[in-house]
């Protein structure tokens, strides 16, 4: 995963952070990321950290900085 002002990148995607609807956090250290445009997370957009607290707090703060929701909650996850 990567990080720029405005840009996540994941895997193959590269989504603006406007495209962004909310971010998910699993307590077992799971991640999606979930578009605008899809009623679930994708299962391309979801991942696991290896230091998960450092990465994770640093998306956190990207999101925040971006205006992006962050829940801490299990979520669907489509294949």
């Amino acid at each position: 995963m990567q990080l720029d002002n405005k840009v996540l990148i994941i895997k193959n995607y590269q989504l603006e952070a406007s495209e962004i609807s909310q971010i998910n956090i699993e307590r077992n250290g799971i991640i999606g990321i979930k578009p605008k445009r899809n009623r679930i997370v994708p299962i391309g957009l979801c991942f696991e950290f290896s230091n998960t607290n450092k990465e994770i707090n640093t998306l956190i703060e990207w999101a925040k900085n971006n205006n992006i929701e962050v829940n801490h909650k299990t979520f669907f996850k489509w294949i």
